[in-house]
């Protein structure tokens, strides 16, 4: 499951054009983390970024389809200085 996810993170910035500086899906807790740029809110990457790891894990059946995925919202910390907002 790690590696889809980490697949569809990279798949979704490069669809949308926006800038993935690192990223971690941690093999074992069920923890991700993204550090990037998309000129956009950090909630609305979030979710763009969660809602395309969900679909792929749905049809490569690593859960099932009433399965839920994501255990709450996340942080979405702008970090210092950054040019993105809420």
């Amino acid at each position: 499951m790690r590696g889809v996810v980490a697949a569809a993170f990279v798949d979704e910035c490069r669809y949308r054009a926006w800038e993935l500086l690192a990223y971690a899906v941690r093999p074992t807790t069920p923890h991700v983390w993204l550090v990037g740029y998309a000129g956009v809110g950090p909630g609305l990457m979030a979710g763009r970024m969660k809602a395309r790891a969900t679909c792929w894990l749905r049809e490569r059946g690593c859960i099932g389809a009433d399965q839920p995925v994501w255990v709450d919202r996340g942080g979405s910390d702008a970090g210092c200085g950054s040019p993105m907002t809420s």
